[in-house]
């Protein structure tokens, strides 16, 4: 089974036509996804309040897997507005959790390390824990021999690298953001992927949006093109794609096919408006329009 954590989940409010609402927060998006790939897949992480009830309500209607730790601050709540036909975002920072409240997840996290195959942390650290968690709870997988996929942004995505994840997934601004230069061209983002390898990391998969996605397995650095589609929704594309690419490595696919299949599912994930809401067939009909070629 794979394992997601999202210590800063969300209610997530898409408005378009008409108002969708589901359980968000970007490891609960890429468990959705996987659910929908055939992958055995459970949610963990932090939530509280009312929105935590309708959380649980709205993932028990997806029979999607959570063992969530409960705490008093109150989950948050984001909205994307595409009536407009331009894509507006309020994205609440979320409740604090207290330093008690994440001993308390971390010894959950370890007894659900014991029947785990993959742990995926994913998304913003929740407000005012520790920006070493990630590192944390990918040395903690580490001791129980679960190889960590991390995808998050700022200091806790630095410090978190410094553990080593097996996988880590940023798009371009994160891996500007983390190396602290631009990353623009060719030449700049095969020398910022050469560092990453040099620091430990032995898969880089560096998305780029509609321009499609870059895989490296210890430097060989491979181009993904992702077919056009129209787009429905481009929330959790990202978690998607990396989806995909466990549901393909957990399936015994090539890294080249993996990164295909990953690809794919960004792709198929911008057909439905609700992020990682994917399904098997299209993601597998859309492998064959992926166009791949060495980096």
């Amino acid at each position: 089974m794979i394992l997601t954590v999202t210590l800063n989940p969300a209610i997530d409010v898409i408005i378009r036509k008409r108002k969708m609402i589901s359980a968000g927060g970007k490891g609960i998006n890429v468990a959705r996804a996987l659910k929908a790939l055939g992958i055995p897949v459970m949610a963990t992480g932090v939530w509280g309040g009312k929105t935590a009830v309708d959380m649980k309500q709205l993932l028990g209607h997806e029979s999607l897997r959570a063992d969530f730790v409960r705490i008093l601050g109150e989950t948050r709540t984001n909205v994307t507005d595409l009536s407009s036909g331009s894509i507006k975002r309020t994205i609440e920072r979320g409740p604090e959790v207290t330093a008690a409240e994440m001993e308390r997840f971390k010894l959950a996290y370890q007894r659900l390390l014991k029947k785990l195959s993959i742990v995926v942390l994913s998304g913003r650290n929740a407000y005012k824990v520790d920006d070493r968690i990630y590192a944390q709870l990918i040395r903690l997988a580490k001791k129980e021999r679960v190889p960590c996929v991390l995808d998050s942004h700022g200091l806790p995505f630095r410090v978190g690298i410094q553990a080593c994840p097996w996988v880590i997934k940023p798009n371009l601004k994160e891996l500007e953001e983390l190396l602290q230069e631009r990353c623009r061209g060719k030449r700049k983002m095969k020398q910022a992927i050469e560092y990453l390898h040099d620091q430990g990391i032995k898969i880089v998969l560096l998305t780029l949006g509609e321009k499609g996605a870059v895989g490296s397995l210890s430097k060989e650095m491979i181009f993904c093109q992702a077919p056009f589609l129209k787009k429905s929704n481009d929330v959790g594309c990202g978690d998607a794609f990396l989806a995909g690419f466990l549901y393909a490595q957990v399936r015994g696919f090539s890294f080249e096919k993996s990164l295909q299949a990953a690809t794919a599912a960004g792709a198929a994930n911008v057909m439905n408006m609700t992020p990682g809401l994917i399904s098997r067939k299209n993601v597998l009909k859309l492998m064959a329009r992926v166009r791949v070629s060495k980096f």
